[in-house]
């Protein structure tokens, strides 16, 4: 699912979408993603760069439930630097 360039905050809404493998949502305002990978737990790609998540310790708990997961992309969020 590509999600590039739409001013989103949030990753709300997408809990419908539970089989999503691949997410692309970067160059957006996301802040959190507390609680979505709960549900989206078969993401096997999440390309989440150029947004605003901060804190990488709460980024890591919240993205442990991936078990799928190969291809992380964290870059140009203040967390990353």
């Amino acid at each position: 699912m590509w999600l590039n360039k739409n001013k989103l905050t949030s990753l709300k809404g997408l809990e419908h979408n539970f089989r999503i493998k691949h997410l692309y949502v970067q160059e957006n305002k996301i802040k959190s993603i507390d609680g979505i990978f709960e549900i989206l737990k078969h993401i096997e790609s999440l390309v989440i760069y150029d947004n605003e998540l901060r804190d990488l310790d709460k980024i890591l708990k919240n993205i442990k439930v991936l078990t799928s997961l190969k291809t992380l992309d964290l870059f140009d969020n203040p967390a990353a630097h």
